[in-house]
């Protein structure tokens, strides 16, 4: 009888119970649940992996791009994700491709515009949870249309740091709203769907950020006919 190979390394991390269970070690994966229920001050059924392979082999997996849209709750979710994404993506890159357009200097201007979404990680980090995802993407979409706005409303008409001020706010809302909702997309769909949910909305963004680069560049054509002395 052979005997079965140790790792040499000491183990600080416990293996991982889904691994084990799609390799149907489940003995093993009930060793390691069972010690994090005592940890927890809780329980776990007796042998759970029963009802485990019972759920696994009714359950029909066949899922694919259609059953995006298959219901009306379903269809309303992708079509608010699909546009939050393209949307979110198109002022991402925009604003990060420009960031030079309120004038300055174009390193200066850079790096704020690196160093705000430095804010905007902390920021989902330590709120997500306690505020909600919802709140957070809605909230910096907000404050991101609002500050675009005023900027269009305000014009040149203010001061070189305000500009840069409310790009800079812009920015970081921007980023919080991208980190965001990467979890709130992927909470919003059934697990037999996610990840196809989640690579539709990212394709959706991709393209965004492909009509963000002529929208930029159209955008400085306009600046450069309005503001040229001529």
């Amino acid at each position: 009888m052979r005997r079965k190979k140790r790792n040499p390394i000491p183990r600080i991390v416990p293996e991982s119970t889904r691994w084990l269970v799609v390799k149907e070690r489940y003995k093993e994966a009930d060793i390691i649940l069972k010690r994090a229920a005592r940890m927890n001050r809780s329980t776990i059924p007796e042998r759970w992996w029963d009802e485990l392979v019972t759920s696994q082999t009714n359950k029909d997996t066949s899922a694919g791009l259609i059953d995006l849209i298959r219901t009306r709750e379903l269809r309303k979710r992708t079509l608010v994700c699909f546009f939050v994404w393209f949307v979110n993506a198109m002022m991402y890159y925009g604003l990060t491709m420009k960031s030079d357009l309120g004038g300055g200097d174009l390193y200066i201007n850079f790096a704020l515009s690196a160093s705000v979404e430095i804010v905007g990680c902390a920021f989902v980090f330590f709120f997500i949870d306690p505020v909600g995802r919802r709140i957070i993407v809605a909230g910096c979409f907000l404050i991101a249309g609002v500050c675009l706005l005023l900027n269009w409303v305000i014009g040149d008409n203010v001061a070189f740091y305000w500009g840069m001020l409310q790009i800079m706010i812009t920015k970081g809302a921007v980023t919080a709203s991208f980190i965001a909702v990467y979890t709130y997309t992927a909470e919003l769909f059934p697990t037999v769907i996610r990840t196809t949910a989640v690579g539709c909305c990212s394709t959706m963004s991709r393209l965004g950020a492909v009509i963000s680069s002529y929208l930029a560049l159209w955008l400085v054509g306009i600046f450069m006919e309005f503001y040229s002395p001529n």
